[in-house]
C-alpha cells in the first residue's frame, strides 16, 4: 500500500500505529471502516486550516485505505466545523466517505452495519469524561463487531483505561500498542501449516470454547502460543 508512505512524516507520531493497523486490515480483507472524531487539522490563519501531522490525520489515511480496497469510511463528529475541515483534507476520496454530524454515542446506537475496522477518537483525552465516553462507545459498538474486526483506540492512557479493561474482559486481546494508540481484536487462533485449512473448530479448554475468526485462511498476527509437531497441533488461548 504505497499511499502509506505519504504519512511517514517525522511529526506524525501515529504513523507506525496506523501503518500496522491498516496492513493488518488488508490481510483480513476489512472494508467497512468507522471513525468517531474526524481529523480537524490546525488553524494557520483565521480562515485557513492545514494538515496537523501530530494528530495522525485519521480521516485522510483511513479514506485512502477505503479507496485502496474499494471500501467505505463513515466518519462521525459532533462539530460540523470539524467535518467541513475534514472534507477539505480528504476531498480526493470523497466518494468513499460518509460524514455524519452527530454525537458518537447516538451515531453508533443507530448504525446498522457490521463494522470491520473501528477507530475511536471522539473526545480528546484532556477533557473530563473522555474515558467514560469512549467506554460507552465500545459498549454500543461491540454488537456491530465480528470475530475479525479491529478496534483502534487513540489517546492511550487515562482515556483508554476503562475501554481496554472492558474489552479484555470481553475476549479482546491487544495485538499492537504504541505510546499513542492501542489496537485490539478478538483473540484468535493461528494454524501453522499451509496444507491445513480449518473452516470450523471448537475446542474445549479451561478457558471455554475456542472459535476461529470469520475467515481462518487469512494470515493474522496474534500473540497466541502454538506449536505444530509433525501432525499434532497444540493450540493454547492467549493469556
Amino acid at each position: 500500500m504505497k499511499f502509506l508512505e505519504y504519512y511517514n512524516n517525522p511529526k506524525n507520531f501515529r504513523f507506525s500505529s496506523f501503518k500496522f493497523a491498516l496492513l493488518e486490515a488488508e490481510k483480513r480483507n476489512l472494508k467497512t471502516l468507522v471513525e468517531t472524531g474526524v481529523a480537524r487539522g490546525k488553524q494557520k490563519f483565521l480562515f485557513f486550516s492545514k494538515i496537523n501531522w501530530k494528530d495522525g490525520m485519521s480521516t485522510l489515511i483511513l479514506s485512502d485505505y477505503a479507496k485502496y480496497v474499494n471500501g467505505t469510511l463513515t466518519s462521525c463528529d459532533i462539530d460540523k466545523k470539524n467535518i467541513e475541515n475534514a472534507k477539505k483534507f480528504s476531498k480526493k476520496n470523497i466518494d468513499f466517505i460518509n460524514f455524519v454530524a452527530e454525537d458518537s454515542i447516538k451515531f453508533l446506537s443507530k448504525f446498522d452495519k457490521k463494522i470491520d475496522f473501528l477507530y475511536l477518537d471522539s473526545l480528546d483525552g484532556q477533557f473530563e469524561g473522555a474515558s467514560k465516553h469512549q467506554l460507552e462507545e465500545i459498549k454500543i459498538a461491540k454488537k456491530h463487531l465480528h470475530k475479525n474486526s479491529l478496534v483502534l483506540l487513540d489517546d492511550k492512557g487515562d482515556k483508554t483505561n476503562l475501554s481496554i479493561d472492558f474489552m479484555l474482559k470481553n475476549d479482546f486481546k491487544i495485538i499492537n500498542e504504541t505510546r499513542e494508540q492501542v489496537l485490539l481484536s478478538y483473540w484468535l487462533i493461528i494454524v501453522i501449516g499451509s496444507s491445513l485449512v480449518w473452516n470450523q473448530l471448537t475446542r474445549k479448554s479451561k478457558w471455554g470454547p475456542v472459535d476461529l475468526p470469520v475467515d481462518p485462511t487469512v494470515p493474522i498476527t496474534s500473540p497466541c502460543n502454538i506449536s505444530s509437531p509433525t501432525s499434532t497441533f497444540r493450540v493454547s488461548r492467549c493469556e
